[in-house]
């Protein structure tokens, strides 16, 4: 099946798979991080997500508390974090934190360093790779380490009718959107399982 939507510079297809029913478009495979920064992740970007700013990672703040029972000896990455307010803010609650986004001046990892927590907030519907972004996160990981992510899960039935809620859109950068049978397939290969808190919130551990 494919999808038009129209951009705000021409119109795009995104397609959906047979077999799990990912979500996906090609039209970004070939971008540039330049092309990103410039086209969807500029001053105007707020204008479609305006939570982006702080708002999300005050939230995301407190979630990370509650779900895990944390202490100064624990290491965290905040895979995709953006300017890294969220590291700040767990920094601020005496924890030992790091943020790395690919599209900040902090774009580069550590390749010897692991972690006891990775979590990254709304960064897998924003990949056009998603193997590749996977695979260098969970690479982050301790041997026993856990990954906790959000991405929105789109139900199977949703896709069939094409309601779609404007989640798929291109100028807020959502070009890989996931069921959780897509999210499972993701995840498999590398030897982890995916458990689901809800609709938006998941944790990969090892097999």
């Amino acid at each position: 099946m494919e999808y038009p939507l129209s951009s705000f510079w021409h119109t795009l297809y995104y397609h959906c798979c047979s077999e799990c029913q990912l979500i996906f478009t090609t039209a970004f495979d070939d971008w540039t991080s330049g092309e990103f920064l410039q086209n969807i992740y500029n001053d105007d970007y707020i204008l479609v997500d305006p939570e982006y700013t702080g708002a999300r990672s005050d939230r995301n703040l407190q979630i990370i508390l509650d779900v895990f029972n944390l202490s100064a000896h624990h290491s965290i990455l905040d895979f995709g974090g953006g300017s890294g307010y969220l590291a700040k803010l767990l920094r601020e609650k005496g924890l030992d934190a790091e943020s790395w986004d690919p599209f900040s001046e902090n774009n580069i990892l550590d390749d010897q360093k692991k972690y006891d927590l990775v979590v990254s907030f709304e960064v897998f519907e924003h990949t056009p790779t998603p193997y590749k972004t996977v695979e260098l996160a969970l690479s982050k990981l301790k041997e026993q380490g856990i990954f906790f992510f959000s991405t929105t899960l789109l139900p199977p039935e949703t896709i069939a009718k094409r309601e779609m809620d404007g989640y798929i859109a291109p100028r807020n950068g959502h070009v890989t959107i996931y069921t959780e049978k897509a999210l499972a397939k993701l995840f498999a290969p590398y030897g982890y399982q995916v458990e689901h808190f809800n609709r938006c919130f998941h944790l990969a551990r090892k097999i």
